[in-house]
């Protein structure tokens, strides 16, 4: 590269010293790159080059990134936020056998304690559909003229998934 000296107009020197001033910039060097970068960057988006297009795709995607690593950052807190809420609360019924850590989570203790879990969901779900075909029944028979019930609509409309409890 070949350094040439200019000689600057005294108006245009002292807008390079206010812009070094205003953004804090070491150097009128830095000052004059910075210009040359906007202008070259005005002129491809002006004439939509494929260097802006591919520019501007650069800048979707880390921007992209960024927020999907503020998400795992946060999926992450909120997975183990849950994981330590479940143990609190099968360590709250059963006395714990070791001192829970991430180790302990992934084995035998995390997969018990998610099996307890779900299988008080499954009985808490069964007794509520319980309830509510109790509920059903009892007003199919208020309806009922005659005060019979075909046996077989009384079967029909029990769900028995009693064998999903493990």
């Amino acid at each position: 590269m070949v350094s040439k000296r200019y000689d600057l107009e005294d108006d245009t020197v002292s807008k390079i010293h206010a812009i070094k001033k205003a953004k804090g910039l070491k150097s009128e060097k830095e000052v004059l790159v910075q210009a040359i970068e906007q202008f070259a960057l005005s002129e491809m988006i002006e004439h939509e080059s494929a260097e802006y297009k591919m520019l501007d795709k650069m800048n979707t995607i880390k921007n992209e990134i960024e927020q999907m690593k503020k998400k795992m950052n946060h999926i992450d807190h909120c997975v183990s936020v849950n994981s330590l809420l479940l143990t609190a609360d099968f360590e709250i019924k059963k006395h714990p056998k070791a001192i829970v850590n991430r180790d302990i989570f992934e084995s035998d203790y995390y997969t018990s304690a998610r099996k307890e879990i779900t299988k008080l969901i499954r009985e808490r779900d069964s007794f509520r559909r319980k309830g509510q075909s109790k509920n059903i029944e009892d007003t199919l028979e208020q309806n009922n003229d005659d005060g019979l019930i075909m046996e077989n609509e009384k079967k029909s409309d029990k769900i028995d998934d009693d064998w999903l409890n493990v």
